[in-house]
């Protein structure tokens, strides 16, 4: 693999030889129609196969043992996505798919793969590249839970694990390898066999396509494409965003199948990626000063009882949500929705309402922070307060994260206050709302942000963000890359949490913020001790 004007070989095309993705960009694909295929490496509008069209909506064209896995895990009718790309993957093609987050883009990659696998069982069979620790242990669980009744060995390459355990994985030769690319990289810079391990690798996925091909992941990628075999090679190109990079390596896949959903757009088109239209969402406006004491508000206003350890919380507002309505009504309805404080943008157009208070039965929350500090002092103030809650940021060791994560997945926890290390790709059913602690700088991470929500199919999602005085443009970003340049539509106002609750819990709430400001301050203090100790031996 190599570097050829600015652009990365991605792709081994049937005739052996490789195709360069060309360093300049041309046209996105077309907005047109959902359906694409690939011809002589440039996108063209197509029609589906017969063989597409006469697929049921079903997972029958599986093997069988795959389709009783399915059952088991009460899965019994595939995706709009999966549907469109699982009977072009059977056969062999590539594939290359563009779908909003919660659409089964794994499965429509996990489950032709496994299908293939299992008419020629060996290691190792299939990579697939991920951006983050995360998603490698998120979609080898995945691979583990669909390819249980054939006993699929799985191997996750991550930072964080201990290299060596990994170096005897990899040696035992697994069925499927999930891995970022550093670390994988890593390996086959310094262990010959790492590379050897993947000389017979049928297929690669490039899951989460836009992040894996950006520059600060060129080297490692060209690391891990030069140990893999020339010949022909399936590809599996999945994003839920389509940049211009993702577009070019979409037309480097010779005779690849490709499926656009309808919501996503590309970025050249419309400068935007739509937000799925089960996910309501809203802002509060407030003053930057008191945000911890809006987002704890409306933490309890949503989850109420159960965010909280038994006999701990915000001083009792009795029911929470119901709580905040009534308040709400005895103010004459008023809901603090004060034009003049509103972001500018336009008048809203018309949209489904948000209820006047937070819809019963919320099982979970996110709370996104934009720094590492952010995070950690907005989770020490919630263990404070006595919440049932998690963190999630690259500074924690690995265990922790997989521990909270766990934790999270299996409703022992009910928040967990994370940077933008979960906002890609992370699938957890109960996650009914997301919170911005802050707003991120780039809109994009905002679409991946709020796709934490209602990953359960048939389920509503909401995501309420904090605005402050600061962040107007930020808002005005974000809305025109969510529903493109000219649309009138804009986020509503929250109408869950007022001033008059907020003010009843600040006092306990700034209590609690210095509570773990000084003791995150003595965490600190005791671990820089022990790395002056260490140092010193």
């Amino acid at each position: 693999m190599s570097s050829n004007n600015g652009g990365i070989v991605l792709f081994a095309p049937s005739s052996g030889e490789k195709r360069t993705i060309p360093p300049s960009s041309s046209s996105s694909p077309s907005k047109k129609k959902k359906k694409h295929t690939l011809q002589g490496g440039n996108i063209a509008l197509g029609q589906a196969s017969a063989f597409e069209e006469a697929a049921p909506p079903t997972f029958t064209i599986l093997a069988t043992w795959l389709q009783t896995a399915l059952a088991q895990l009460n899965i019994h009718k595939p995706t709009d996505v999966q549907q469109a790309t699982i009977p072009h993957a059977l056969k062999g093609e590539s594939v290359h798919a563009a779908a909003p987050t919660g659409s089964g883009k794994t499965a429509a990659y996990a489950l032709p793969l496994l299908h293939r696998w299992s008419q020629e069982r060996y290691g190792v069979f299939a990579l697939i590249l991920l951006p983050s620790r995360e998603l490698v242990l998120q979609v080898a669980e995945t691979f583990e839970s669909l390819g249980a009744p054939a006993r699929v060995a799985v191997c996750r390459v991550s930072g964080g694990l201990d290299m060596d355990t990994e170096r005897r994985a990899l040696a035992m030769r697994p069925h499927f390898v999930t891995a970022t690319p550093g670390r994988l990289a890593d390996h086959i810079r310094s262990d010959a066999d790492a590379a050897a391990a993947l000389a017979r690798c049928r297929a690669v996925v490039y899951d989460e396509a836009d992040r894996l091909l950006e520059p600060s992941f060129e080297a490692d990628m060209a690391t891990i494409l030069d140990a893999l075999p020339r010949g022909k090679r399936q590809s599996f190109l999945f994003s839920a965003t389509i940049t211009t990079d993702v577009a070019r390596a979409a037309r480097a896949m010779s005779g690849a199948h490709v499926y656009v959903d309808a919501k996503v757009r590309s970025h050249k088109e419309d400068d935007g990626a739509r937000v799925p239209s089960h996910i309501q969402q809203t802002y509060l406006w407030l003053p930057s000063r008191v945000r911890d004491a809006y987002v704890f508000s409306t933490l309890h206003a949503c989850l109420g009882d159960r965010l909280w350890r038994e006999g701990m919380g915000l001083d009792r507002i009795q029911g929470g949500a119901k709580a905040s309505a009534a308040a709400l009504e005895a103010k004459g309805g008023k809901k603090r929705r004060r034009e003049s404080n509103k972001p500018e943008g336009g008048e809203a157009a018309s949209a489904p309402a948000v209820p006047a208070s937070p819809p019963s039965g919320m099982r979970s929350a996110i709370v996104f922070c934009s720094t590492r500090e952010q995070c950690q002092l907005l989770h020490a103030t919630a263990l404070a307060l006595g919440a049932k809650a998690g963190a999630l940021h690259a500074g924690m060791k690995q265990r922790d994260r997989e521990e909270a994560l766990l934790r999270f997945r299996g409703a022992n926890l009910a928040v967990l206050f994370a940077t933008d290390v979960a906002s890609r790709g992370l699938d957890i059913p109960t996650v009914d709302l997301v919170v911005n602690a802050s707003l991120p700088r780039d809109p994009a991470v905002y679409v991946h942000r709020v796709g934490r929500a209602a990953r359960e199919r048939g389920m509503r999602g909401w995501a309420v963000s904090c605005v402050c005085e600061r962040d107007v443009s930020l808002v005005q970003a974000i809305e025109t890359f969510v529903y493109g340049p000219t649309a009138k539509r804009r986020w509503e106002l929250c109408p869950w949490v007022n001033d008059d609750i907020v003010l009843r819990q600040m006092a306990k709430v700034c209590t609690a913020r210095k509570v773990a400001a000084l003791r995150l301050a003595e965490e600190e203090e005791l671990e820089a001790d022990r790395k002056g100790k260490a140092a010193a031996v």
